[in-house]
């Protein structure tokens, strides 16, 4: 009994995370084409040379702790130690915050070197700069994603992604018109 009940939370977890994966697919191209469309080539380029930069500083930020809260709160809840599975998750959130406020400083201020002398165009520095001050809030939610999974709650991970990608959209949308 204990059995297809676990297979059957995995299935739905997987089902629901497929379908969730398809509508996100579905919004980041819509977001494509909007930035395309409203800010033009050159700009759009520009946006472009950003995307890179902000996904090495989500990735050294995160320093693989999602997967790791996954898999310690879901061991630490089946062993019935919530204690444990609360600690895990604050301890990795803090280690995650500071190493997304640290790698934040460092794009803010490396990012004037890399334009000047690597691309020559100046008009990247901003939005080099903004790579920067998105990276603390990124990790919070890929912290908040890896506690979900641990927990099996797939469904609040389709909520985290939904809320962030809405909220990309509209956001970029109003800065650039």
């Amino acid at each position: 009994m204990g059995e297809a009940t676990g297979s059957s939370k995995v299935a739905k977890g997987s089902a629901i995370i497929l379908i969730g994966n398809v509508i996100f697919r579905v919004g980041g191209y819509l977001y494509r084409f909007l930035m395309a469309s409203l800010l033009g080539p050159a700009a759009y380029g520009i946006l472009g040379l950003t995307t890179p930069f902000q996904g090495i500083f989500q990735v050294l930020s995160a320093a693989g702790l999602p997967p790791a809260i996954a898999k310690y709160v879901s061991e630490y809840n089946a062993l019935d130690e919530e204690d444990l599975a609360r600690q895990t998750i604050f301890t990795a959130l803090k280690i995650m915050v500071f190493l997304g406020f640290f790698f934040g400083l460092i794009m803010v201020f490396v990012a004037a070197p890399i334009i000047t002398v690597y691309y020559q165009k100046p008009e990247a520095l901003l939005p080099l700069q903004a790579v920067g001050l998105i990276t603390p809030f990124s990790v919070i939610v890929g912290a908040f994603r890896g506690a979900f999974q641990g927990v099996y709650k797939m469904e609040y991970i389709l909520y985290t992604r939904a809320i962030e990608q809405i909220f990309m959209i509209l956001f970029a949308t109003a800065l650039v018109i």
